[in-house]
């Protein structure tokens, strides 16, 4: 009797042995990554962060991109981030809310920051980074960062009170605070313009003042740029220009292009979106697919963003060949040759975008926006074309690593339904659902869209005027 209860003991103390386990693994897992703490507003973080000498860092995620959220979450959950974010930062995640930032100056600007923000414990802005990665190499080269600006926060604080305060300024002293300002990634471009008025008129042909102008990365419609581009020959611009190391001409012509698509928008100058168009074309020189790739998508976001549908429809139905009857095989020839152009960069991460992937993309963005902007059952009918052809080049090509198409399905869906082909456009969302969680992913967003065309209870985006 005995012998036999000692065997019925047996696998109750394999379950416990078990459970504790799964336990210590699960306790492992938890406290192997970023220790994010629970805040309802900045002010309390700032207050903890003054307590424990530390800095503040807080991912903010967006609420229209569930794949980006996705990819920050599974970097920061990475072990290797877990020592050089807990021992020197307070962290939280947060959805973009004004709210949270109230304390914050500028508060405004952070409402829908989506990416990385850095603070001091006084709520100093250290570095933003307004985008997610995959890669949790990225994130520790950002907390490195952020500590090493830390430093030198009381001279910037310091030089942009001397800068705001002093009437009459030296261009030696405005030079001085656009260095230390650049080192923060602060905007100096109305500083560049007070350095600029300054200079004898003959400046504008001195090469190391074009160099310094070109360098600050400028938007188009500045007075420095535009008399700096009109006074020389764009040989001799070309030339000054290709002095600068290539990493950093790639990373001013972004923000130079980033600045004035902005600025065109705000202030709906069509003309500088058009100089920015010719500038894309120009910055990828012979580069055909790049340039006509890029600038068109720039302006096709310009009239979307300003409600110009008018022109958004001659745009894209001008592009649209170029980007449906390119074919498969050349699609990949042209990705290949984007690999190996990556692995033969010196960059110690070598990542490329595939070029049918942005193809697949982009047919499938024009889509939904022909979905937002028109009834029209015929231009309708043509977008279900593109989508179609984005999910060909999804799977055949492009082929990503968790085949994730939902999106494009979740497009062919609306697109049905606005038709009021119900039927077919819940069967669409139901693949469309399907897919998503196939791929690994949260599906509750689809499933709502799902259950509303179900209930036909999906508000119809109005037509742009």
């Amino acid at each position: 009797m005995k012998n036999s209860k000692e065997n019925k003991s047996i696998p109750f103390c394999i379950n416990q042995l078990f459970f504790c386990v799964l336990f210590l693994i699960c306790t492992m897992a938890v406290n192997a990554q970023v220790k994010f703490e629970n805040f309802d507003s900045f002010d309390p973080m700032k207050k903890k962060a003054a307590k424990e000498s530390k800095l503040i860092f807080v991912q903010s995620y967006s609420d229209n991109c569930q794949q980006c959220d996705e990819l920050a979450d599974k970097s920061l959950s990475n072990s290797l981030l877990k020592e050089k974010y807990n021992a020197n930062f307070i962290s939280a995640k947060i959805k973009p809310s004004l709210n949270f930032f109230t304390s914050v100056k500028d508060s405004a600007l952070f409402k829908s920051a989506m990416g990385s923000l850095y603070f001091n414990s006084n709520g100093d802005l250290l570095l933003r980074y307004n985008s997610t990665t995959d890669s949790p190499y990225k994130y520790l080269e950002l907390a490195d960062l952020a500590i090493k600006r830390s430093g030198k926060m009381n001279e910037l604080l310091s030089i942009e009170k001397e800068y705001k305060n002093t009437k009459v300024k030296s261009p030696e002293f405005i030079r001085k605070y656009i260095s230390i300002s650049k080192e923060f990634d602060r905007n100096v471009d109305f500083a560049v313009e007070d350095y600029f008025r300054q200079l004898p008129i003959d400046s504008i042909y001195n090469k190391s003042i074009i160099r310094l102008i070109l360098e600050q990365g400028l938007p188009l419609s500045t007075h420095a740029s535009q008399l700096i581009r009109s006074a020389n020959p764009q040989r001799d611009i070309d030339s000054i220009w290709n002095t600068i190391d290539l990493s950093k001409r790639i990373a001013i012509n972004s923000r130079v292009i980033a600045l004035t698509e902005s600025i065109a928008i705000r202030t709906k100058n069509e003309n500088l979106a058009r100089q920015l168009s010719i500038f894309i074309r120009e910055t990828y020189g012979k580069d055909y697919l790049k340039a006509n790739f890029y600038s068109n998508r720039m302006l096709l976001n310009f009239y979307k963003s300003i409600k110009d549908s008018k022109q958004y429809f001659v745009v894209a139905n001008n592009w649209i060949f170029s980007l449906m009857y390119v074919s498969n095989e050349t699609l990949a020839e042209w990705d290949m040759k984007e690999q190996q152009l990556s692995a033969s960069s010196n960059r110690e991460v070598r990542r490329y975008s595939k070029v049918s992937c942005e193809y697949a993309s982009q047919l499938n963005n024009i889509a939904w926006s022909y979905y937002e902007m028109t009834s029209d059952f015929e231009n309708l009918a043509k977008a279900l074309k593109w989508v179609k052809r984005a999910l060909e080049i999804n799977s055949e090509v492009c082929k990503p690593r968790n085949n994730d198409n939902s999106a494009f399905l979740d497009t062919y869906a609306h697109l049905l339904y606005k038709m009021n082909q119900f039927d077919e456009a819940i069967s669409w969302e139901k693949k469309a659902v399907e897919a998503r969680k196939n791929a690994g992913y949260d599906s509750n967003q689809l499933e709502k869209e799902l259950e509303k065309m179900q209930n036909r209870t999906i508000k119809l985006p109005m037509d742009y005027r």
